[in-house]
């Protein structure tokens, strides 16, 4: 990736004017509000950090991705996005005052498929009913596309890549933790607002789960065996304590696949014995087991009104009726769609007073349920078939580093790549038809990993050009 090069008086000049713009952002803010004060000076802070260090700046705003909701900015946006942004600007600007090649980004075929989804994107405001919301909608995708590239550009080395997902786990452990104690408070329900609702934090949580095999497989120090270990049984308690339907039906096919892959890679199975003792253990101390089977009684009534009901006479589940509706868009709509992020508009004023079988007045704007199905319904066929091609060029890329290590299956690049690939798999093959996971920090991040862990492979890096991680992390 891209060459490391000490800064350059030119950077130091860009952190000194940056600083002074945090003392004067300082004034301006102390006097209204002291949360985006702090907050103004983190973000500038960590963008000044990562002009010398850019991994740093990574490894901060991933491991705030899974805790998304618990820091709010003024009460309008999420910590997480602010730092999204500094991350972001102060990565070009460096890119810029350093002259360093953007090679690794654009020579990939998830950023032309990137630049083909925006284009697409941009060019619904043509056409859209209500333009302001694709706009919205652009900025928003413009964001998830940059850190995908992002993590792309600073994952120099294997070793790089590791620290990634080493905070994507450290983030993930606390928000399970965050779950545990919402579980035994009672106070709301377990897993709500801290990546978002309920779903979007099982979701993240869950994703995260094979990054936790990757640890006790791969790691040479035994306290990141542990927390890799501890992660994955804490993990999968939250997930039965959240009472996410998809979720509960995910959670023992990913543990489970997880396993039999740790097994067969003859790495860690010491390790599995103790999770699995550990994890019987933990279910039967911990698990609300009345509120997981009552729950679970809903599981395959819901799914059958959802997909295929059996009284045409009566409301459909929530679900399948916005399901039902992103279809009708889609098939009034079928080449081009109505306009990116305009399938809750029409649903609102439309399409609820045409298509039969909604369970109540829906008066807010609404999301498809599905990014697969809302892009159809907004994007049409082309759209949607360059969704399908963004989201391809991750699941190949980490197939090939999957077919270049299969001869080794103890390598810690092997586990690694394995765990990309099973995130890949819950966004493609379930979440995608279960919720709209484009506005899905994680799914961009498992982007970047799998593009960049392809490019390794291929032995395009500053160092480390070995498909094994070495026994002592290297310098950043």
């Amino acid at each position: 990736m891209t060459t490391a090069r000490a800064p350059s008086h030119s950077a130091g000049l860009v952190v000194a004017l940056m600083l002074v713009t945090s003392a004067a952002a300082f004034g301006i803010f102390a006097s209204a509000d002291y949360q985006s004060s702090l907050m103004a000076l983190a973000g500038i802070g960590v963008g000044a950090l990562i002009l010398y260090k850019p991994i740093l700046g990574v490894l901060v705003l991933v491991l705030s991705i899974p805790v998304e909701n618990i820091v709010w900015v003024a009460g309008q946006f999420t910590a997480t996005r602010v730092l999204g942004v500094s991350v972001a600007m102060a990565w070009m600007l460096r890119k810029l005052v350093l002259k360093e090649s953007w090679k690794p980004v654009i020579s990939t075929s998830f950023f032309l498929a990137s630049i083909l989804l925006l284009a697409m994107i941009m060019a619904s405001q043509l056409w859209a009913p209500a333009p302001l919301r694709v706009r919205s909608g652009t900025i928003q995708m413009v964001q998830m596309i940059v850190l995908g590239l992002l993590v792309i550009d600073v994952s120099g080395s294997w070793e790089r890549l590791d620290l990634i997902i080493k905070a994507l786990v450290v983030g993930a452990l606390a928000a399970a933790l965050m779950t545990q104690f919402q579980s035994a408070t009672g106070a709301i329900r377990a897993g709500d607002e801290i990546a978002g609702g309920v779903n979007s934090t099982a979701l993240v949580v869950l994703t995260i789960v094979p990054f936790g095999f990757y640890l006790f497989r791969s790691q040479q120090h035994t306290l990141w065996k542990l927390i890799g270990l501890g992660y994955v049984g804490v993990a999968s308690l939250a997930v039965l304590q959240m009472l996410s339907r998809l979720n509960l039906l995910l959670l023992p096919l990913v543990v489970g696949g997880m396993v039999v892959a740790s097994f067969r890679g003859r790495t860690a199975r010491g390790w599995l014995v103790a999770l699995l003792i550990g994890g019987t253990v933990g279910a039967i101390q911990f698990t609300p087991w009345e509120a997981l089977s009552k729950r679970s009684e809903t599981i395959i009534p819901y799914i059958m009104d959802t997909v295929a009901p059996t009284d045409r006479s009566q409301p459909m589940s929530g679900r399948g009726y916005h399901l039902r509706i992103g279809l009708e868009i889609a098939a009034d709509h079928p080449i081009i769609g109505a306009g990116y992020n305009n399938y809750g508009v029409l649903f609102r004023d439309d399409y609820q007073f045409r298509v039969h079988r909604r369970d109540k007045l829906y008066r807010s704007s609404r999301s498809p349920h599905s990014s697969h199905i809302g892009m159809l319904a907004d994007l049409g066929i082309i759209g949607a078939s360059l969704w399908l091609f963004v989201l391809g060029t991750g699941l190949v890329a980490v197939i090939k580093v999957l077919r270049r290590t299969k001869s080794r299956p103890a390598t810690p690049t092997y586990a690694m790549a394995q765990a990309i690939f099973a995130g890949l798999l819950l966004h493609i093959f379930a979440y995608g038809w279960y919720s709209p996971n484009q506005r899905e920090k994680i799914l961009w991040i498992l982007l970047g990993l799998a593009v960049a862990a392809s490019q390794l492979a291929n032995g395009f890096g500053t160092a480390n050009r070995e498909l094994d991680l070495p026994t002592k992390t290297g310098s950043l």
